[in-house]
């Protein structure tokens, strides 16, 4: 993706220009200064524009930074040898390499018209709605376990905890607001609404509002659902501000869901932040064998794959009932349940794609050059952190701060990742930091998928 083939180039140029060991002519060099001042907008526009608009200027501007890249490495090492072989010139020091700006000016000239074209370009598309992103956005990562009963598969403690903690204010552990978080999938939208729906709750609160608050939601449609729901006769604009005054005041409970536990912590209170878990291995396979047999039982002869496909899942909701639904209308024989368990088989749709697209979505770019790099690796493989450090600063994804080490740079960026569950932690240190993580099996696939899709390039 060009935002990380961009900060590869800024890093480059800031070698050149502060290495004492190169020497850059003509100088001063407003050519070069100008180039960095581009990639500094450039920057900007990609952190506006989203992904769907961009992708369809991105091999451009990504061959404009490659070229440019190449031409000034290429010219370092040319540089480096010519001089070796004149080693014993005292004109050409082997210690100082010096870079004719002039020898790569045409690569200079060509990304500098192809940004100034590009700008122009971007600003056009972003001008325009994106009906993609808008479909993106109104998805709903509500699950479809298919009836009430699988819908409370792995969620009746949780349920029963909830409902405990919310209506009886003797409990100690009680709560006035709650943040469900997890990964895209688990089931925290399906939590809340038996939550939401159950009769105690109902007979405990006066009134019950669902509002579902995307990341482009403004406050007044927040307050107009309520509005609608609570009070239907003064559902208009004039009563909204009466309204967040008077909400404010209230002391009620509350519960939400997200899959960014950095927002969970903002706006709740200590105690009322919940971490949905995976199903355990017997609540994810009655579930797959709900799926795919209904009333009757996995046939013996298919139970070793049928595991072994569950054990892929790693307890998510989202993929077991994408899996089941996949094998309910699939040939059941030991040979394609075998491909399936090898994942030589594609099983999940373009909605089951579109919930996990929304976590990667809102991402930074840098973020999402980092998260997309860990496809390299097999979903179960465990990625240590000295690992990912080395690569993900070799690849140059990231931009150094002169507040902190390499280290911290990249741990902050694998916390960011973590804390928004599109990575796992496979092993923690004694300290508590994040050793080893990991892809989960879904997000595997959505992530191999993207490259296909994007032309996105990891060589």
């Amino acid at each position: 993706m060009s935002y990380a083939a961009l900060i590869s180039l800024k890093l480059t140029i800031e070698r050149l220009l502060n290495s004492s060991h190169i020497s850059i002519t003509p100088h001063p060099y407003p050519e070069i200064e100008c180039v960095y001042k581009e990639i500094g907008s450039l920057q900007q526009f990609l952190g506006q524009i989203s992904e769907h608009k961009e992708s369809v200027l991105d091999r451009q501007i990504r061959v404009a930074i490659c070229k440019l890249e190449n031409a000034l490495e290429s010219h370092v090492s040319n540089r480096f040898l010519l001089q070796s072989e004149t080693f014993g010139d005292e004109s050409y020091p082997l210690n100082i390499i010096t870079l004719d700006l002039q020898e790569v000016e045409q690569e200079i000239n060509f990304f500098t018209e192809t940004v100034n074209k590009m700008e122009e370009e971007y600003k056009m598309v972003l001008s325009k709605p994106s009906l993609l992103s808008e479909d993106y956005d109104s998805v709903s990562s509500r699950i479809d376990f298919g009836g009430k009963k699988l819908k409370m598969v792995g969620l009746q403690d949780e349920l029963t905890s909830f409902i405990g903690r919310f209506t009886n204010e003797d409990d100690p552990y009680y709560l006035k607001s709650v943040a469900i978080v997890g990964m895209a999938g688990v089931g925290k939208t399906s939590l809340a609404n038996l939550f939401y729906e159950d009769p105690s709750v109902m007979n405990y609160f006066d009134c019950r509002v669902w509002i579902n608050a995307g990341p482009k939601i403004q406050l007044e449609e927040v307050l107009l659902g309520i509005l609608a729901q609570t009070n239907p006769d003064h559902f208009n604009k004039n009563w909204v501000e009466i309204s967040a005054k008077e909400l404010a005041k209230e002391d009620f409970g509350k519960s939400m869901t997200t899959r960014l536990e950095k927002v969970a912590h903002c706006v709740t209170w200590p105690g009322g932040f919940h971490k949905k878990q995976f199903l355990s291995e017997e609540e994810s396979w009655y579930l797959f064998n709900e799926k795919v047999f209904s009333k009757d039982s996995c046939q013996l002869e298919l139970e070793k794959a049928g595991k072994k496909i569950v054990e892929n899942c790693e307890g998510l909701p989202l993929a077991i009932i994408a899996v089941g639904k996949h094998l309910s209308m699939a040939e059941k024989t030991i040979e394609y349940w075998n491909k399936v368990a090898e994942q030589k088989v594609e099983v999940f749709n373009e909605e089951d794609e579109k919930v996990l697209y929304l976590s990667y979505n809102y991402l930074p770019e840098h973020l999402k050059a980092c998260f997309l790099y860990t496809g390299l690796f097999p979903h179960d493989y465990e990625i240590s952190m000295s690992k990912i450090i080395m690569l993900w600063s070799a690849e140059g994804f990231l931009e150094p701060d002169a507040r902190k080490t390499t280290e911290d740079i990249a741990r902050d960026c694998l916390e960011d990742l973590v804390s928004s569950n599109l990575l796992l932690v496979r092993q923690r240190g004694l300290s508590g930091r994040i050793k080893t993580c990991g892809l989960h099996y879904v997000f595997q696939i959505f992530v191999l998928r993207k490259p296909r899709k994007r032309s996105f390039s990891m060589s």
